[in-house]
């Protein structure tokens, strides 16, 4: 069971009415419990196992589902933001193309960016998909193989914080290049670009004494 509680604003030195809000996983939906309620309350079904948290009043969960006469789960995203003291529930993606299985995603908060990673079409295949949408501006900025075994790592291990198009993990960072595929698509296909032009890659990007050691996913704060 995974959990997210947003504090209240009672011990602040000033009081925004803010109330307690604890929401949680359990069996197959997210359940929120507000301060001074008696019985918790459904949020919604979700098909996942861990709540992801942009920041103290705002959380994701993926929420796949069937549409009639097809196969694959459809990939989506719920948004719910506190407020004072009640929350809202708001799709935050869904996966048009019906036939993508979408292994793992990651999404940049600040620049509503998300990361999209298929799962393959075949066992062993070395080479992954990954697809990378604007959602303010509803386009898709790239949709290309990737081979770095690192990435693909990182992006199936879920084990990073990505933030203003850095990929925060360890004592490294990968950053993506958002400025080259903005650039790119308004005058270019979408896969004009290489692997290689997309991701940067920098190690030891905070100095460590001996015998230290950086966070998983590194402590820098998606605000």
């Amino acid at each position: 069971m995974d959990l997210h509680v947003r504090a209240s604003s009672a011990k602040e030195k000033i009081k925004m009415n803010q109330k307690l809000i604890v929401f949680f996983l359990h069996t197959g939906a997210l359940w929120s419990w507000t301060q001074g309620e008696a019985k918790i309350q459904w949020v919604c079904d979700t098909t996942t196992t861990t709540i992801y948290r942009l920041n103290d009043n705002m959380i994701i969960v993926r929420d796949d589902f069937k549409q009639k006469d097809t196969v694959h789960d459809i990939f989506r995203l719920r948004q719910i933001e506190v407020e004072f003291s009640h929350y809202s529930v708001d799709k935050l993606y869904e996966e048009k193309q019906v036939t993508d299985t979408i292994k793992s995603f990651g999404f940049d908060y600040l620049r509503k960016i998300l990361i999209l990673m298929k799962a393959p079409k075949s066992k062993g295949q070395k080479a992954k998909w990954v697809k990378i949408h604007d959602l303010e501006n509803e386009k898709l900025l790239w949709n290309a193989q990737v081979r770095n075994k690192e990435l693909i790592g990182r992006l199936k291990s879920k084990l990073f914080t990505l933030v203003d198009g850095h990929l925060y993990y360890n004592n490294k960072v990968i950053k993506i290049r958002y400025d080259l595929l903005q650039n790119t698509l308004k005058k270019k296909n979408l896969k004009d670009l290489e692997e290689h032009e997309v991701f940067d890659y920098y190690e030891n990007i905070l100095r460590v004494d001996l015998n230290e050691t950086v966070k998983t996913k590194m402590p820098f704060c998606s605000r």
